[in-house]
């Protein structure tokens, strides 16, 4: 079995527990995912299951979107509303405050939160925030491509937002409260998209079956495509590297045998050659 599941995650389940979920309802060995989602957090989670689990760079590289609500005038130390209470302010900032700050905000550099999945000399941070240890961490630059406001009822943002790899929902809400000179955290996040996959092709995990695994073809249906001959396709699925004389051009490709069956996927690397991702 080879594809992706589209998963509308539940509240309250780790993206492991998605992933175990799925090992065993289809009893395949290789499950992964393609960037996680807070257990509090629900919304789209891409299940890579089988030969897809080598390309989860390729999903953890797109934007992302997401729907999330803020509440101002409270800071915690996981950035969301499980966390132990900070700071507090009875400063509630304007709508045109959180616009003006917004806008700002478009690109800017982040620092990821401690309570994070992010791994520092081979740990997770979240394993060094538990023991009560805080660990440096470098800003990353981020980018917030859209937002757009869908509510303000004081101390409440609801807004949706699509965003760079790397970003961290939490994170914004934490900056944006600070910039509009009070405090802000999470209390609700959804992810709607990731890449071009959506929540509304996505089921929960009780109902997910082996007729929604959506195969390579529809994966790569963007990627040009090459038919080689057999003699060539029995070398690419013992992983030879193509040229040009397969293909002239440096974006990836998928490789097709003569009855239309998906064989691999190629990616552009030095010297005009290209190397298998998937074979």
């Amino acid at each position: 079995m080879d594809g992706i599941f589209l998963i509308d995650k539940s509240k309250n389940m780790s993206s492991f527990e998605v992933v175990k979920h799925i090992r065993k309802k289809f009893n395949v060995s290789k499950v992964g995912h393609a960037g996680t989602l807070d257990p509090f957090a629900t919304g789209l989670l891409v299940i890579l299951v089988g030969r897809a689990t080598k390309i989860a760079s390729l999903f953890l590289n797109q934007k992302k979107s997401y729907q999330a609500m803020i509440k101002f005038g409270e800071e915690t130390d996981t950035q969301d509303y499980l966390g132990k209470k900070k700071r507090v302010s009875e400063y509630l900032p304007s709508i045109n405050e959180v616009k003006e700050q917004l806008i700002k905000m478009k690109e800017y550099f982040q620092m990821p939160p401690m309570f994070s999945a992010k791994k520092i000399a081979g740990k997770k941070l979240y394993e060094y925030a538990r023991k009560g240890l805080d660990v440096k961490r470098e800003k990353v630059k981020i980018k917030i491509h859209s937002h757009k406001i869908i509510d303000y009822n004081p101390p409440f943002l609801e807004l949706s937002m699509t965003v760079s790899k790397g970003t961290y929902i939490r994170t914004i809400a934490d900056d944006l409260g600070k910039r509009c000179k009070t405090f802000g955290h999470v209390l609700e996040l959804k992810r709607i998209s990731s890449g071009k996959f959506n929540i509304r092709k996505a089921k929960c995990i009780e109902s997910i079956g082996i007729d929604d695994l959506v195969t390579f073809d529809e994966i790569f249906q963007e990627n040009k495509k090459i038919i080689l001959n057999e003699f060539l396709i029995s070398k690419v699925k013992n992983g030879l590297v193509l040229d040009s004389r397969q293909y002239n051009k440096e974006e990836p490709f998928c490789v097709y045998n003569k009855e239309g069956e998906f064989i691999a996927y190629y990616v552009p690397t030095e010297n005009n050659s290209f190397k298998p991702v998937i074979n």
